[in-house]
C-alpha cells in the first residue's frame, strides 16, 4: 500500500469513453479541494491513442498502465499507486461538479459511512440517452431498498483502508466486480450511502446500435460470472443460466426468438418520438432482451466441445 501524502486521489479508467474524456478529466481538475491535496491518475492501457492529447493538455495528470483493457483491472491498477487516503473512482465519461469530490468526503466523515456514492443526473444528448438516466434512477432506488450493497462506477468514495482490506476489485466477475466488492465489504463490517450534495453527470450512451452491442457483451459476462457463485442460488444466477444451462439443445431457438424481438423493438424505436406512450416500456424491453442475448451467446459458447472462456477452477461448480 502505498502512503497516504494526500487527501484524496481520483481515479480514471480509460475505457469506453464517448469522446468525453478530456471534458472528463477537466471537471476533476477544476475540484474545490486544495489542488495540492488530491491527484488525478488516468488508467490505461500503454497504447491508448489518447495518451498524448491527455499528457499535453494536462501534465500534472498521473498516467499508470495497465496490461490488460479492462475496466475493474484498471482501477485496481490506479488505486495500488494512489497516495490518496481516499480514493474516488469514476468513469472518463462522467463529469463533475465542483464539489463532489469534497462533499462525498465531508458525507463520509460527517455520516461516519465507509463507502459512499455520489449522486449522478444524465448528460443526455437525445431521447434513447434520456431512457438510459430514467432506467438507472429506478435501480438506484432498488439498489437502496436491497440488502445488498453496490458501489456505482458513475463516482464512488472509498477510504484506502477499505479497500486494500478486500483487496480491490475481483476482476474474474467481469461487470459483477462491483457488486461483488460491494458485497464483500459489506462482509467485512463497511457502511454504505449516498452524498446528497455530491454530484456527477452521466454521459449516457445516444446510440441505440452502440448500447446493444454494450449490453450484449454485458449479459455475456454476467453469465460467465455465474460460474463463481453457489450453484444454486438464485439471488445471483440469472434466469437463462438457471433455465438453460443443462439444456443446450434449447439455447439456439430462444437466441433466434430473441433477436427476432430485439431486431423489431429497434426498427420501432428509431421511428418513435419520445412522446409515444410504450416508448419507455420498449426501450426497457430492448435492453433486458440485450442482455438476455448476451447469456444465451455465452451459454452457446458453453456448449461446444473446446469451449472458449470457460475457467479451470471456479470458485462454485
Amino acid at each position: 500500500m502505498s502512503e497516504h501524502k494526500l487527501l484524496a486521489s481520483v481515479i480514471i479508467a480509460l475505457i469506453d469513453h464517448r469522446d468525453q474524456y478530456m471534458k472528463s478529466i477537466q471537471s476533476f481538475r477544476d475540484q474545490t479541494l486544495e489542488n495540492e491535496s488530491y491527484e488525478i491518475i488516468v488508467a490505461c492501457i500503454e497504447t491508448a491513442p489518447e495518451l498524448d492529447e491527455i499528457t499535453t493538455a494536462y501534465p500534472d495528470v498521473r498516467i499508470v498502465f495497465c496490461d490488460h483493457y479492462q475496466d475493474h483491472e484498471m482501477y485496481n491498477t490506479g488505486v495500488e499507486n494512489a497516495y490518496g487516503q481516499y480514493i474516488y473512482l469514476t468513469e472518463c465519461h462522467c463529469f463533475a461538479q465542483p464539489e463532489c469530490v469534497a462533499n462525498a468526503i465531508e458525507a463520509a466523515k460527517t455520516q461516519n459511512i465507509d463507502c459512499i456514492n455520489s449522486n449522478s443526473t444524465g448528460a443526455n444528448a437525445n431521447r434513447f440517452a434520456e431512457m438510459e438516466q430514467t432506467l438507472f434512477e429506478i435501480d438506484v432506488e432498488r439498489w437502496k431498498a436491497s440488502p445488498r450493497s453496490k458501489l456505482s462506477l458513475r463516482g464512488f468514495l472509498i477510504e484506502r483502508i477499505s479497500w486494500d482490506e478486500v483487496g480491490g476489485f475481483p476482476t474474474e466477475y467481469g461487470h459483477f466486480a462491483e457488486l461483488m466488492i460491494g458485497q464483500r465489504l459489506q462482509q467485512a463490517g463497511k457502511t454504505f450511502g449516498y452524498a446528497d450534495l455530491s454530484f456527477v453527470a452521466h454521459y449516457n450512451q445516444p446510440s441505440p446500435k452502440t448500447l446493444i452491442a454494450k449490453l450484449i457483451h454485458y449479459g455475456f459476462h454476467e453469465c460467465h460470472s455465474n460460474h463463481y457463485f453457489p450453484p444454486n442460488d438464485p439471488d445471483y444466477l440469472c434466469e437463462e443460466w438457471q433455465w438453460y444451462r443443462d439444456k443446450p439443445e434449447e439455447v439456439s431457438s430462444i437466441t433466434q426468438k430473441h433477436q427476432r424481438r430485439l431486431r423489431w423493438l429497434y426498427a420501432v424505436l428509431m421511428i418513435s418520438p419520445r412522446s409515444t406512450p410504450w416508448f419507455f416500456s420498449y426501450y426497457r424491453e430492448l435492453w433486458e432482451t440485450s442482455i438476455r442475448i448476451g447469456r444465451l451467446k455465452y451459454l452457446s459458447e458453453m456448449a461446444k466441445p473446446d469451449p472458449l472462456f470457460i475457467p479451470k477452477h471456479p470458485a462454485a461448480a
